[in-house]
């Protein structure tokens, strides 16, 4: 399946997503600032992103991918994954992000459902 870029300052985190990931049959690569992945995505192709920061970090980074000159990283759909219970999810996405969700929320279904969506892949299956 696809290959997505996972953002995130938590090692735990980082590694339990990517497993979510890797176990529904994406290729997953990883960074652990905002800083490097945007470095990455600035460089690379990724078809979806999924951003696992800090607030402020988390928008820092939207809005500057938002602002690259490269089309296709631009243009990147990005799923963030809002740790804070008191945080706008609409400010991530006034800041750029395709869809933001809160992690308390995330189970390995819903996080796949979402990327699935954003990426506009459809749901594979047998027609009976």
């Amino acid at each position: 399946m696809a290959k997505i870029l996972l953002i995130g300052t938590e090692q735990a985190a980082i590694e339990n997503v990517t497993k979510m990931l890797v176990d529904s049959g994406f290729d997953v690569a990883t960074e652990l600032s905002a800083k490097d992945g945007l470095d990455r995505i600035g460089d690379e192709f990724f078809p979806c992103c999924v951003v696992n920061l800090p607030r402020e970090e988390g928008l820092w980074f939207l809005i500057k991918v938002r602002a690259l000159h490269k089309v296709a990283a631009s243009s990147t759909p990005i799923l963030v994954l809002a740790d804070e219970r008191s945080d706008d999810l609409s400010e991530y996405v006034e800041s750029g992000a395709t869809k933001a969700i809160r992690k308390p929320e995330v189970s390995s279904e819903k996080l796949v459902a979402e990327l699935r969506r954003i990426m506009n892949i459809p749901r594979m299956g047998l027609v009976n």
